[in-house]
């Protein structure tokens, strides 16, 4: 969701509170402000943990689990790409990545993918790879070792590569 300033007022990590036990902290939180406000900030403290690595400290006040976005990706369009422009198929197209990253949870940045870049840093939580949730709701585990093709692959919703997901 776009703002009426052109930016995106709250992360997605607050608009899915009442799904993961976050009902209370939801009724708290001031859409109608920006989420660094003074009203919201007080927020942050109240992570709830099904949003921070089980293994990072309980006191952790940083998400991590990131939406990969850019024009290619599920997160892409303004509105986000709705079910039937996941070309790829649901099961081969990424939508969160587990990252270690000093982004507070309330913040609505997540990680850019661009296709003309180098990839961007994933993981860092666990020493071989990390967990992804897919566009069917699956997790899987990616090896830090994947091939960087593959990877793009799954990244991206419509980019038609022939892909075997991990």
């Amino acid at each position: 969701m776009i703002g009426k300033d052109g930016k995106t007022p709250h992360s997605w990590r607050v608009a899915i509170l009442p799904y993961v036990e976050g009902q209370a902290v939801y009724n708290q939180y001031k859409f109608d402000e920006p989420w660094d406000s003074e009203s919201n900030k007080k927020l942050i403290g109240q992570m709830p943990a099904t949003l921070r690595d089980p293994g990072a400290d309980p006191k952790s006040e940083f998400s991590s689990y990131f939406a990969l976005t850019g024009e290619s990706t599920v997160f892409g369009p303004k509105e986000g790409a709705k079910i039937q422009e996941i070309l790829d198929g649901t099961s081969n197209t990424i939508l969160i990545v587990e990252a270690k990253r000093d982004i507070p949870w309330t913040k609505p940045e997540d990680i850019a993918y661009d296709p003309a870049k180098p990839l961007p840093k994933l993981g860092g939580l666990r020493p071989n790879g990390y967990n992804t949730a897919f566009a069917d709701g699956s997790v899987r585990f990616i090896s830090q070792t994947i091939d960087e093709m593959t990877l793009r692959a799954l990244i991206t919703r419509a980019g038609g590569e022939p892909v075997q997901a991990p």
